[in-house]
């Protein structure tokens, strides 16, 4: 007696990298349907990434019979059920705090170049994306945070990304280390709206502290005799172990971490005497590997277009987003007729389609069609005595 096995989508994510999407300065959102067929051959996000369920999530996807599976525009997890009365039913149910969680890790070591991530951050960080909105405030599909509102009279490096407000109408990249002037301005490079709205990239705000095994909190105080609490995701307060030494004549907190599960979780370190109170949002690591980033499902979400089951526990089947946007940099020609160092820029790098370079040579003669940069040459360049600013450079040498 034969029998089917019937899969249905749990959940799909789709990987959008600009620098093989786009083809030039044209934009792959606003491409014709011909024109992004053309862009998507050959597109494989093998190329760059590599997606993998961690391993408690590979223990709960066969719990509900699923299969994971990495494909060229990103990756999907089927999981088995039923129709009935026209909804999907998993063969299992899924509970509403099911946590399905991913690592990424990059594969390519040019992926920075051409990629408009920060190249500089502060302490141990990876780039965390969740379908949860609470303290993430993103819109679906993108499971990208809002890129951070401009902030006057702060410094930004070339390709920081901003937005005009809290919840973005507008986005803007910084072409070069940029602290005096708001954006839209010569600094600034206007991303294009797509259906009248900005499209969500990873960015900084996507970044979480990560700590593995152990907690280690610098307090510059002594003489602490403070509270240590941990709570997890669903807002269970926990007591952790700790002691505390001394470091730099001051008291370091040091917080065992290894016998809670790898999560998001909130720090808080309270002494009222002297006062000191510290708080932190982390990642707890578990494994030896550090991963790039990390991609994280709740099963229901607090947001319904971003959940994976409704009310009732039926599939609804939800397709993301994660974006990269991809990099620019200043084109700088050199050689025997550019010892003027003439300049071009900042360009976006694309895998396909040239763009149009005009530069002066030495002899202050126009000099067309000149060459793009090969992605493996690029430098960043500082302002005297800022090592977190910089400026992308491309250096392209004409024999």
């Amino acid at each position: 007696m034969a029998f089917t096995i019937t899969y249905h989508t749990l959940l799909e994510v789709r990987i959008l990298h600009h620098y093989f999407l786009d083809r030039g300065t044209d934009l792959y959102d606003l491409m014709s349907d011909t024109e992004k067929g053309f862009m998507l051959r050959g597109y494989d996000i093998a190329k760059f990434i590599r997606i993998a369920p961690t391993a408690a999530c590979s223990k709960l996807l066969a719990k509900y019979k699923c299969v994971f599976k990495q494909a060229p525009f990103g990756f999907l997890i089927g999981i088995q059920a039923t129709e009935v009365v026209g909804k999907i039913i998993p063969a299992i149910q899924v509970e509403d705090a099911d946590q399905f969680t991913f690592t990424y890790n990059v594969v390519d070591p040019y992926f920075n170049n051409y990629t408009a991530l920060p190249l500089v951050y502060p302490g141990q960080q990876l780039y965390f994306m969740q379908n949860l909105t609470q303290h993430a405030p993103k819109t679906f599909p993108h499971l990208c945070q809002y890129a951070k509102k401009y902030n006057a009279g702060e410094l930004y490096a070339s390709g920081d990304i901003v937005a005009d407000a809290d919840t973005p109408a507008k986005l803007f990249l910084a072409k070069k280390f940029t602290s005096n002037q708001a954006p839209p301005g010569t600094d600034w490079i206007n991303d294009p709206l797509i259906s009248g709205k900005p499209l969500q990239y990873l960015n900084r705000q996507d970044l979480l502290p990560w700590k593995a095994r152990l907690a280690r909190i610098a307090s510059g105080e002594n003489g602490l005799n403070p509270t240590v609490t941990l709570k997890n995701r669903a807002g269970i307060t926990l007591q952790p172990n700790f002691k505390i030494i001394q470091e730099n004549a001051a008291d370091t907190v040091l917080i065992e971490l290894q016998n809670f599960p790898a999560d998001v979780y909130e720090l808080e370190i309270d002494d009222p005497a002297i006062p000191y109170n510290f708080k932190q949002t982390f990642y707890n690591l578990s494994g030896t590997e550090l991963p790039s980033g990390i991609i994280d499902f709740t099963a229901r979400s607090n947001a319904d277009d971003y959940s994976l089951i409704g009310a009732d526990g039926s599939l609804r089947s939800p397709v993301f987003e994660i974006r990269f946007k991809n990099r620019y940099s200043q084109w700088r020609y050199l050689g025997e007729s550019f010892t003027n160092k003439p300049e071009s820029g900042p360009h976006p790098f694309t895998a396909k389609g040239v763009i149009a370079v005009t530069v002066k040579n030495k002899d202050n003669v126009n000099v067309d069609d000149m060459p793009n940069p090969n992605i493996r040459m690029v430098k960043t360049e500082h302002p005297a005595g800022n090592e977190q600013q910089y400026n992308i450079v491309s250096e392209i040498y004409i024999n």
